[in-house]
């Protein structure tokens, strides 16, 4: 894995991470506390982070944890992310967010349960076209049991940016955890499929044809 610059680092801890992140990534780093590191703001002290493991040689290992909470950071650098790591990640979300906290509900008990067991998907189609009710085509029922479901994936590709509003406690925590679950699963299904071995066509034909028609 390559490891880019000092200072590419630092621009990236700067703008990518949060302060609650930082404080993660430095508890996985375990070689000093995120409030320990000197400087009154977030960018002096990832100033002195990238500082203190340049000094130490140990700049790929502070990559390295970065990568762990971000793997999107090798491909934005110019390289290509690993398959392990890749599933390392997805499988760390899966544990993270499988499970809901639910303190609160009985005082003095810590109660959880599985977002899967509680969490009932939405149903969303496609708009009803309106030129059969223009028409008064008495047809209405089968238009809604024909209309194509939109799932989560369709609807993240059709754009970068999506807001989901709802009053507190309707439940918008839980959609935005179920649609990375999901995604999170679709993908590790994916790339835990075995590559398909590939053989010349040469040789095939030659185990199946008689060699006077292939010459």
């Amino acid at each position: 894995m390559q490891i880019p610059e000092k200072h590419i680092i630092r621009q990236i801890l700067q703008a990518r991470f949060t302060e609650i992140e930082l404080k993660e990534l430095c508890d996985s780093l375990g070689d000093i506390p995120y409030s320990q590191l000197p400087g009154a703001g977030q960018r002096e002290r990832v100033f002195e982070l990238s500082e203190h493991h340049d000094m130490r040689l140990s700049l790929g290992k502070l990559w390295g944890a970065m990568v762990s909470l971000r793997p999107d950071l090798i491909m934005s650098t110019g390289g290509n992310l690993p398959r392990n790591v890749l599933r390392q990640y997805l499988e760390s979300k899966l544990k993270e967010f499988s499970e809901i906290d639910l303190r609160g509900i009985a005082p003095g008990v810590h109660l959880t349960t599985k977002l899967k067991d509680i969490f009932v998907d939405l149903s969303i189609t496609e708009p009803t076209p309106l030129q059969p009710f223009i028409a008064g085509l008495n047809t209405t029922t089968d238009i809604l049991e024909r209309r194509p479901r939109i799932t989560w994936k369709n609807l993240l590709d059709h754009s970068k940016r999506h807001i989901v509003l709802g009053e507190l406690g309707s439940g918008k925590t839980c959609l935005l955890k179920h649609i990375l679950l999901t995604e999170a699963h679709n993908c590790l299904v994916t790339i835990s499929k075995p590559k398909n071995s590939c053989k010349e066509l040469r040789f095939l034909a030659e185990k199946s044809m008689p060699k006077s028609v292939l010459r």
